[in-house]
């Protein structure tokens, strides 16, 4: 009767530790449905102008978007950058706490990939509402003599941010994902005086000459089969340099009779140059 007994509550604690394995998993999930996009990521410049040949630092930061505190315990993004620039890895790093355990920093082509994970030891950074904490810094070396000026966007293609769940079950990712960068790249230029005013031996003022209008050559613009793919300089690639007009000439009108001033970047046709149209080159980008 008592080896019955014994057998009976044996099952009963059984089943009930499977009810609260359930119930924690159910709760877990509830969770990562609710806060799957808590946390986010930006940049911030150390220069918001540069020039050619420069090199400038970004520091990555983690934002909690949601309403309760987020427990971190590490992340990972991958950040695209047009072809006037290019990353740094040797001289890119993570931040404290997230530099004492798993780090991972890898380029490829305009491409960075940066991991930073707290130490296995250590308790899970809280990031309460509307916080925000240092991640990682990256180096950024402007091209010597860049494709195109104006700005150097970046683009996060990836990213995770890892809470630690509860105890015994796995890790949530609950990023929100990254906001769109960019810094200003300014141009060199070197004035030249054509056309100057000149005094004669006689001391007669000879005023510069005039400039006619006739005989100017009209443009006509290249065929541009791939334009509706984001081919916004209609050299038949979808890259950085169509990103950049886009950037500089985005125009969303307030009323119909507002005219857009450059459409090369209006990529859908719609006569604005818009979000539709961002996500048009981003998605074509070839990397």
């Amino acid at each position: 009767m008592k080896k019955k007994l014994l057998l009976i509550l044996l099952f009963l604690l059984f089943l009930l530790t499977g009810v609260i394995a359930v119930r924690q998993q159910q709760k877990l999930r509830k969770k990562a449905e609710v806060e799957k996009e808590a946390v986010s990521f930006f940049l911030i410049s150390d220069m918001p102008v540069v020039r050619r040949s420069w090199s400038f630092h970004l520091t990555a930061k983690l934002r909690n978007e949601h309403g309760s505190p987020q427990l971190i315990s590490g992340a990972q993004f991958k950040l695209w950058v047009a072809e006037n620039a290019s990353f740094s890895p040797q001289d890119s790093f993570c931040l404290p706490p997230f530099d004492h355990s798993l780090k991972l920093i890898k380029v490829e082509g305009q491409e960075i990939t940066v991991m930073c994970t707290i130490h296995i030891n250590d308790s899970p950074v809280i990031l309460n509402q509307q916080s925000e904490i240092d991640f990682a810094e990256i180096k950024v070396n402007v091209a010597e003599n860049p494709s195109f000026y104006g700005v150097i966007p970046f683009i996060f293609k990836e990213t995770k941010v890892i809470e630690a769940g509860l105890p015994g079950t796995g890790a949530i990712n609950i990023t929100k994902g990254g906001e769109d960068f960019y810094v200003s790249l300014a141009e060199e230029v070197t004035p030249t005086i054509t056309g100057a005013p000149s005094i004669s031996p006689s001391g007669i003022f000879t005023p510069s000459p005039s400039v006619s209008a006739t005989n100017v050559p009209t443009l006509t613009s290249p065929a541009c089969p791939r334009k509706s793919q984001g081919d916004a300089n209609c050299d038949g690639r979808i890259d950085g340099v169509d990103y950049g007009i886009f950037v500089l000439y985005q125009c969303m009108k307030t009323n119909s009779s507002q005219i857009c001033s450059d459409l090369r970047a209006d990529f859908n046709g719609n006569g604005e140059v818009d979000e539709e149209d961002r996500l048009i080159v981003i998605n074509n980008l070839e990397l």
